[in-house]
């Protein structure tokens, strides 16, 4: 009898423990998915060595949330957790008054802390009404953040209007316009409003002084249920100049997408410059270069489309031009950042099911892509070659990643979910072209589900996105329509980009419009036929389809 290579017994071994290690793992399941830890957007340290994140999680046992900041060396990647991890204890917008002190929200007061574990924190400023999106710019003592109020009214005022609201003996609101609601929230007099206010800082003692809205000094409207609404804004590096992207009231918001983007100086007193007020659509995400004589934005440019393309345009303060960059390109980004030394943009975008990164060319619009697969968002720039982001896959949950701009090379700094997931089988996403409708190559993937057996035949859960114009993407989904939960529960996942989807070219999103309820369709039935006859193991006869908003329509 022929005898084993010791090559050989030590291979049936490895694959022995391989199977042990596989069949030791289980699926993931609700309880440990709603669990998960959730990584927040970084903020670079005024020294480019250090990063500011928040960890936020669910506690079933005790039924609270909780939220708490950790400090990133860059370099090292050491993490240092600075706030208490408490449930219940929810610390949200982690900032930096300067390299040895932080700031945050807790409990709606902004304060600051040492740069050290637990250490002592006092109060900054207790604004009377919420507060979020809070920056600081140390150079110029400012302190710049949104809040919603009445109209006309500081915050003081706006608090002691919602308490005068609060006590009337009925709730009876009139409306003239028909934008009653949006989503799940009735029209009230309170809007968004961008504020700056000065800080003095002397020694243990920091005072904030009277804010300043930047917003009311738009033109005037006469009816406080749609006056003008701020989204977002950028400050610049300097703290000098401030861009907010406002939503100006019409007499008919429901069919409206205008959303212009003002300049204004954080001192005040001159009225805000209208920068897009020659084009109808939709702006979004303004970006100052660090230099911060640049302003770049997300520009729609067809009014009454919320899915018509992004375009990048770069405004010039010094001139007051305004110039778009990368017109050529077929993609929709959706969040901008520019690189330390002012030359380049890294623009998101949706491409085939995934969120990348790609480096736009200031003067130029040349583009290179950063990255390729997952999912990535939150791109903070370290110094002229590396940016910080935040990174996800189908199998892999939110971490921070470091990515050096030439190379294109990339490490991973935090390991949110190691100790949750060590025993957990999280399938990838598989990848599949088909024929649909018009003719079109269609895009979708199968993730498998836990311990596939090919022998077997599983039921197939079809998870369809909403819109029609949004996209599945390959990442991680905090939300109901992860597939590695349907996959843990034993099913084959399908999820289909349907026509109508962003990341395959501006005419494949514009092609469902007037189509919603024939192209769509068509795509989903022709991907369960590919699916079940190609990839196998789908019991047809316990097939499920899923899906909100527009996917429930489907």
């Amino acid at each position: 009898m022929r005898g084993f290579s010791s090559a050989s017994v030590l291979l049936a071994l490895i694959c022995l423990a391989v199977l042990s290690v596989g069949s030791n793992l289980r699926p993931l399941d609700i309880k440990t998915f709603h669990s998960l830890n959730r990584v927040g957007a970084p903020v670079v340290s005024p020294n480019q060595r250090l990063a500011l994140f928040t960890t936020s999680y669910y506690s079933q046992a005790e039924n609270k949330n909780a939220a708490f900041i950790s400090c990133l060396d860059i370099d090292s990647g050491n993490i240092t957790r600075l706030t208490e991890d408490r449930p219940g204890t929810v610390v949200t917008n982690p900032l930096w008054f300067d390299q040895d002190t932080i700031g945050y929200l807790k409990r709606g007061a902004l304060y600051r802390q040492a740069l050290q574990t637990d250490g002592a924190a006092s109060v900054v400023f207790a604004p009377p009404v919420p507060i979020s999106n809070v920056n600081y710019r140390a150079n110029q003592s400012l302190l710049t953040f949104m809040a919603a109020v009445y109209p006309n009214c500081t915050l003081m005022e706006s608090a002691a209007a919602k308490q005068r609201a609060a006590q009337r003996p009925d709730s009876a609101m009139v409306y003239d316009n028909l934008w009653a609601r949006h989503w799940n929230e009735w029209m009230t007099p309170e809007k968004a409003s961008v504020f700056t206010a000065p800080v003095a800082r002397a020694d243990e003692q920091w005072t904030v002084g009277r804010e300043t809205s930047l917003a009311a000094m738009l033109p005037h409207t006469a009816d406080p249920l749609t006056r003008w609404a701020v989204d977002d804004y950028a400050v610049s590096p300097s703290g000098s100049s401030l861009a907010f992207v406002v939503r100006p009231p019409t007499d008919n918001m429901t069919w409206s997408t205008n959303v212009d983007i003002y300049l204004a100086a954080t001192g005040g007193g001159a009225r805000p410059r209208l920068l897009t007020g020659r084009v109808g659509g939709a702006a979004s995400a303004p970006a100052f270069s660090w230099d911060g004589q640049r302003l770049a934005w997300l520009q729609m440019e067809t009014a009454g489309y919320e899915a018509d393309i992004n375009r990048i345009y770069i405004y010039t303060l010094a001139t007051r031009e305004t110039v778009a960059v990368a017109y050529d390109w077929d993609a929709s980004p959706h969040a901008l950042a520019w690189s330390r030394d002012n030359r380049a943009l890294y623009a998101v975008v949706s491409s085939r099911g995934r969120n990348i990164v790609v480096e736009v060319d200031a003067a130029t619009g040349k583009r290179r892509e950063l990255t390729s697969g997952g999912s990535a968002g939150a791109v903070r720039p370290v110094d002229a070659r590396r940016v910080l982001l935040v990174h996800s896959s189908t199998e892999a949950p939110a971490d921070i990643r470091l990515l050096d701009t030439r190379s294109c090379a990339s490490s991973q700094l935090t390991r949110a979910n190691q100790d949750k997931l060590q025993d957990v089988q999280l399938s990838r996403a598989e990848d599949f072209w088909f024929t649909g409708a018009r003719g079109d190559r269609v895009h979708g993937w199968v993730v498998r589900p836990y311990a596939y057996d090919r022998r077997k035949r599983y039921p197939l859960a079809l998870l369809m996105h909403g819109g029609p114009q949004q996209a599945s993407t390959q990442g991680f989904s905090t939300a109901q329509w992860n597939p590695n939960m349907y996959a843990g529960a034993g099913f084959v996942t399908v999820q289909v980009n349907f026509h109508g989807s962003p990341g395959y070219g501006q005419n494949f999103t514009d092609s469902v419009r007037r189509r919603w309820g024939d192209y769509p369709y068509v795509d989903l039935m022709r991907a369960v036929d590919y699916v079940t006859s190609r990839v196998g193991s789908v019991d047809r006869a316990r097939m499920v389809a899923l899906g909100g908003s527009f996917g429930g329509y489907m």
